[in-house]
């Protein structure tokens, strides 16, 4: 598929293919049409406001995914050593390489959402196994804002914080509010497309 050309002569729009051109479209004109209700809003948003400094809607989507990419391996490393103390930095370091060079790892420098949908379930997986509350369900909002699949980060959220004995009183409103995300989309799609599934 072609790529994105809203840039003329921009030498990196080889980075954003298939779905990327729509979330940069997304970023400057917002959802014009049902079609794009299967793209979820948080990616295009903070595109949107990257793209308020940056200008490039282009750079503006690189960005996101290259910060995103670098929470992601902060999360991925905090998460192996808290499973694993005893083994040294290099175990806790190839973890990180089989993420980042595992042949779909392109995805993750490109203008889509799998950077940020990697680093807030990380996140929120990690803050889970700390038994953080507060800051799970902030990163599990953010996931269920990012894509669809992110209501199985809540289910896995939920599971991690049954695991390390939090009470129902703590993971019950910990999840709920992790679907804070979802379901703000949802009321948007319903007062916009009068859909509220319309993604």
């Amino acid at each position: 598929l072609a790529s994105y050309n809203g840039e003329s002569g921009n030498q990196l729009s080889y980075m954003s293919h298939w779905d990327g051109p729509i979330y940069l479209n997304l970023a400057t004109n917002g959802y014009t049409n049902k079609i794009e209700a299967n793209f979820f809003p948080s990616y295009p948003l903070l595109t949107h406001l990257v793209k308020t400094v940056v200008r490039s809607p282009l750079y503006s989507g690189l960005v996101v995914s290259w910060v995103a990419l670098a929470g992601a391996v902060y999360f991925l490393l905090k998460i192996i050593k808290q499973l694993y103390p005893g083994k040294d930095n290099r175990e806790a370091l190839k973890g990180v390489l089989y993420f980042v060079l595992f042949p779909t790892g392109v995805f993750l420098v490109a203008t889509y959402t799998e950077s940020l949908f990697a680093c807030l379930s990380l996140g929120a997986v990690y803050f889970a196994l700390k038994r953080r509350y507060v800051p799970t369900a902030l990163f599990l909002a953010g996931a269920t804002a990012t894509h669809a699949n992110g209501i199985f980060v809540v289910l896995l959220a939920g599971m991690i914080l049954y695991e390390q004995k939090a009470t129902l009183k703590k993971i019950i409103p910990t999840l709920v509010a992790g679907c804070a995300g979802i379901l703000a989309y949802m009321f948007y799609l319903q007062l916009h497309f009068h859909n509220a599934l319309e993604f």
